[in-house]
């Protein structure tokens, strides 16, 4: 292993970084989060499935990114998640806010547990093959020492097929569920 022993010059340097969100920041991040979720909660089912699908198109240039992270992040958000999606390690959520309705409609259901399943397994792939790294100077050290991680990530982008062809049948998907949600 190639791996640093870091030396106490180290441990002096100061980065700049936030250790803890100051009250008012913490404060403001709850808001903003509260917000978001009743958002998405109060939502129609239109204005539901049209996020949805403005996301899924950030997700394909994620995924050609090898951005396996912000895709789950995406998914993270409440407007996947109220789908009833699981973002590992956490359990699957209970379906909420528009998609009940569409999940209880015989035309809407099909076309929403397409969806779902499409959009798990898309989640599914990204945390099976991300790469983790402690942070954005971790991350360019190693591609730059390391050989092995770049390919690792260059047989990861040759795997992107997968990935892409759930994200169209999930973009299919909300296509037929924003139909099927006009006669809801």
């Amino acid at each position: 292993a190639d791996a640093m022993i870091p030396m106490v010059e180290d441990f002096y340097v100061g980065s700049g970084a936030s250790i803890r969100p100051s009250d008012e920041e913490l404060g403001r991040m709850q808001f903003e989060y509260e917000q978001r979720w009743n958002k998405v909660l109060k939502a129609s089912l239109p204005d539901a499935a049209a996020r949805v699908q403005e996301d899924l198109k950030d997700m394909e240039a994620k995924l050609r990114d090898l951005d396996l992270d912000g895709v789950r992040q995406l998914l993270s958000s409440p407007q996947f998640v109220t789908m009833g999606l699981r973002i590992a390690p956490r359990p699957r959520a209970p379906i909420q806010g528009a998609w009940v309705k569409c999940n209880s409609d015989g035309a809407c259901k099909d076309a929403f547990d397409d969806a779902q399943k499409a959009l798990q397994q898309l989640e599914e792939w990204c945390f099976s093959n991300r790469v983790e790294f402690y942070n954005t100077a971790d991350q360019a050290q190693v591609l730059a020492r390391d050989a092995g991680v770049k390919a690792q990530l260059a047989k990861v982008k040759a795997g992107l097929d997968e990935p892409l062809e759930l994200l169209d049948m999930g973009k299919d998907a909300v296509k037929q569920i924003v139909k099927a949600g006009k006669n809801l």
